[in-house]
């Protein structure tokens, strides 16, 4: 999604991925409704050979240019006896591109092919790897390039799936659907015996579903990977770097602004920042900068900008919307809704991993978007769940294997919902940007520490850090009490009078500390001192908690079975360890006993506040 600093970093890749006709999808296709109309509103139709190809700078971008042989001009304009074809992407020096969703050529390998003019005067695709067939030799069969596994088809009804043809039915089908004729699948389609051919093939097509699963990520995670069609595959997942410890990615609307949408495009792109922002227990860090005049520049970068929204698209890199049939989305302000909306990329280092959990990464370092003209066809509510998408796929996140996320693969299958996450994606954010470096989201008390930490009852250590098995004093317990049982908010009276030797009036704590002795919750740990920097032991910890929650006048029932085996009935602190246990605060520390002279740590700690005075868990 953008060009970066050679001397910060010196070998790095960016993906563009085309996204096309429905709301928020890296590479999603708004499709005609067969591959007859695919023929119709493409320009030319061949059968072509792959001979070469190389990559150039177009500016700062890098295009492969793949040359071919035509085999066989099908439909539409004669491309001659060579053609060349232009993709985005490719390897330049130190400058490296990646095209999820389009084709790469196998040299000798013959495809069917669905063009548009480029302005450059070569041939592009009407649709990345939509349509694109590849022959399988020695089977008379044409089938789907394992890149078209990278797009999302929007379900729309009417509309035929691609799938297997047999070659010489398929062709002056194609060519007679082109000038007008109905489209009849089943003249062309393979049948079960034919499909039966695939299997005793030689056909070096791969399959690689986009992005990859993190361990330990909730199940329907998936995440951006470096390059899985490389011919040694990159499967290293990407994230930011430094989102917890407040480093934030700055995000542009620019101007002119998106023709048809009524602000141009700026709320679609603060609002998709803000969703991912503001999920709370993540550490997302996504900024709105404002709006500016676009630096899009056809001569370096073709509308491509980091940082930069580019509406509009003025470097006309994408094919031109067209109407397409099929039944129109309910929301969609006209039918010129049939391919590619907006084109995204996004950088990262392909020469360094970094650990994040026990597993390694890339990190990534940029993003630039492209809208093409004719977008604002998608109406307002759906142009904002585009952006919604694209700035999920520019922190990491493929598509999520969940119909309702909004990084699911084809978003027409739930409803609109505008600039927001789902359930789904908030859990995949929390599990790779979680909030605390050293308390990942598979940790035991993941979901009670953040209870803490969205109640304001407990500090963190600094550095991004909570430092869960640090003990807990009899001074922070004091805080922690009091802010757990009254809110965030609360402010004790001042002292005036000191009851501990150790805790002055003049000390921060002594409110705290003098409120619980008002309270009836402690009377300190003996000589006339409170003894704050003491650990606060298991024991210690249920008096504290159940006084508290009850009150000065509260006395618990007398212990009559020992509630643990290393706390019986004649221990003082029966009563109270009791009470914890009936209470679901806590099970002990396993093999019945309850460890009554351990001291307790942070993580512990927020388990018991949170379960104890009900704090809402994430």
């Amino acid at each position: 999604m953008r060009q970066v600093s050679r001397a910060l970093v010196p070998l790095l890749l960016a993906l563009f991925l085309i996204a096309v006709a429905l709301p928020g999808s890296a590479a999603t296709i708004a499709p005609p409704a067969n591959l007859g109309e695919l023929a119709r509103i493409s320009s030319s139709v061949v059968l072509a050979e792959a001979v070469d190809s190389h990559s150039e700078l177009r500016g700062e971008i890098p295009y492969t240019l793949t040359s071919f042989r035509v085999v066989q001009t099908v439909a539409g304009q004669e491309a001659g006896r060579t053609l060349t074809l232009e993709t985005p992407g490719g390897v330049v020096g130190e400058h490296g591109f990646r095209v999820p969703g389009t084709p790469r050529f196998a040299k000798g390998g013959r495809y069917l092919l669905f063009l548009a003019p480029a302005p450059s005067g070569n041939w592009r695709l009407q649709m990345a790897a939509y349509g694109i067939l590849r022959e399988v030799p020695g089977t008379g069969l044409l089938q789907p390039v394992a890149e078209a596994g990278e797009l999302d088809v929007l379900p729309r009804a009417g509309v035929e799936a691609v799938g297997v043809y047999r070659e010489k039915d398929l062709l002056p089908q194609l060519a007679a659907a082109h000038g007008g004729a109905p489209w009849h699948r089943q003249a062309s389609e393979a049948t079960s015996q034919d499909l039966a051919l695939l299997g005793k093939a030689t056909d070096t097509t791969s399959t690689n579903p986009p992005g990859v699963a993190v361990p330990g990520a909730p199940t329907a995670c998936r995440y951006i990977a470096g390059d899985p069609n490389a011919a040694t595959p990159d499967m290293t997942p990407l994230r930011w770097f430094g989102f917890e410890t407040g480093t934030t990615v700055s995000y542009w609307s620019t101007t002119p602004g998106q023709t048809g949408i009524s602000d141009g495009g700026a709320g679609a792109v603060q609002n998709a920042a803000a969703a991912w922002t503001n999920h709370n227990t993540s550490a997302i860090n996504l900024l709105y900068a404002g709006s500016k005049a676009s630096s899009a520049s056809c001569g370096s970068n073709n509308g491509y900008v980091p940082g930069e929204v580019t509406f509009n698209d003025p470097c006309n890199q994408l094919p031109a919307l067209t109407v397409c049939g099929g039944t129109v989305p309910a929301g969609w302000t006209s039918t010129t809704c049939c391919g590619s909306v907006a084109m995204y990329g996004y950088s990262y280092n392909t020469g360094q991993t970094l650990d994040h959990d026990g597993n390694n990464w890339h990190p990534m370092t940029g993003v630039a978007v492209l809208v093409n003209d004719g977008s604002q066809c998608l109406g307002a509510t759906d142009f904002q769940e585009m952006m919604t998408h694209f700035l999920g796929h520019a922190v990491g996140f493929e598509h999520h294997n969940d119909t309702d996320a909004t990084m699911y693969q084809s978003l027409g299958v739930h409803a609109s919902r505008g600039a927001a996450i789902s359930t789904t994606d908030k859990a995949c954010a929390s599990f790779s940007y979680h909030t605390y470096l050293d308390v990942p989201y598979t940790y035991f008390a993941w979901r009670f520490i953040e209870a803490v930490r969205l109640a304001a009852v407990m500090d963190d250590c600094g550095g991004a850090n909570f430092c869960p098995n640090d003990v807990v004093t009899r001074g922070s317990m004091a805080l922690l009490l009091l802010k757990a049982k009254e809110g965030a908010a609360y402010t004790p009276p001042p002292c005036t009078t000191a009851t501990f030797n150790d805790v002055p009036c003049s000390d921060p704590l002594a409110p705290w500390v003098e409120e619980l002795v008002r309270r009836g919750v402690t009377a300190g740990c003996g000589g006339g001192n409170y003894c704050p920097t003491n650990p606060v032991t298991r024991n210690q910890m249920a008096v504290f908690l159940i006084k508290t929650v009850e009150g000065p006048s509260y006395v618990p029932p007398a212990c009559t079975t020992d509630p643990f085996n290393d706390v019986p009935c004649s221990s003082p602190f029966a009563p109270w360890v009791k009470q914890i246990t009936d209470r679901g605060i806590t099970a002990g520390c396993g093999g019945g006993s309850y460890c009554p002279n351990n001291t307790v740590v942070k993580a512990q700690m927020a388990v018991f506040s949170t379960v104890s005075f009900h704090l809402p868990l994430p």
